[in-house]
């Protein structure tokens, strides 16, 4: 009876352990998932943007109110901003997912930066996604500038043309 009772405990000790760390394993995994955050042409800047029915009007507010490893989708529409981005985010334009190469994108539908001067994207942080937008900007000019950031500053899923991520 013994050597049964001490078998039960450690088996149930070991079950409760192996529980703990499966319980820490995906409440780390949902801390690094992040918030979905949302912007469109018809949104406010004044909530934190996690409803999309909510949206914000801007993708720098959005920006001010994700923290990182959060994802910003922001609808079709132009956006006259020079977008900052200061923290490890994920930026969804429209047509995230697809190439500036492909057969949908004829120039409909698009997420576009068009900032009046200067860069659509300033990075300061590493680790940021970009994805799904066009950029139209003067002749001569960087659509990305990267600015204290190290070498994993900025990755672009897709390969773009003419002005399409």
């Amino acid at each position: 009876m013994e050597i049964k009772s001490v078998t039960f405990r450690r088996s149930r000790a070991l079950l409760a352990a192996v529980f703990m760390v499966a319980v820490m394993a995906l409440v780390g995994t949902a801390q690094a998932a992040g918030i979905d955050r949302w912007v469109s042409i018809t949104g406010a800047d004044t909530s934190d943007c996690s409803i999309e029915a909510n949206s914000c009007l801007t993708i720098n507010y959005a920006i001010g109110q994700s923290a990182a490893s959060d994802t910003i989708h922001v609808a079709a529409g132009t956006y006259p901003e020079k977008v900052v981005v200061n923290k490890s985010l994920t930026i969804e334009g429209a047509f995230s997912g697809t190439t500036g190469f492909d057969a949908l994108r004829d120039g409909t539908g698009e997420s576009v930066i068009s900032p009046a001067s200067g860069s659509a994207f300033t990075l300061g942080a590493d680790d940021i996604v970009v994805d799904g937008f066009t950029v139209t900007i003067a002749s001569g000019v960087a659509a990305v500038h990267q600015q204290s950031c190290g070498e994993h500053c900025f990755r672009c899923r897709h390969p773009f043309r003419a002005g399409q991520w």
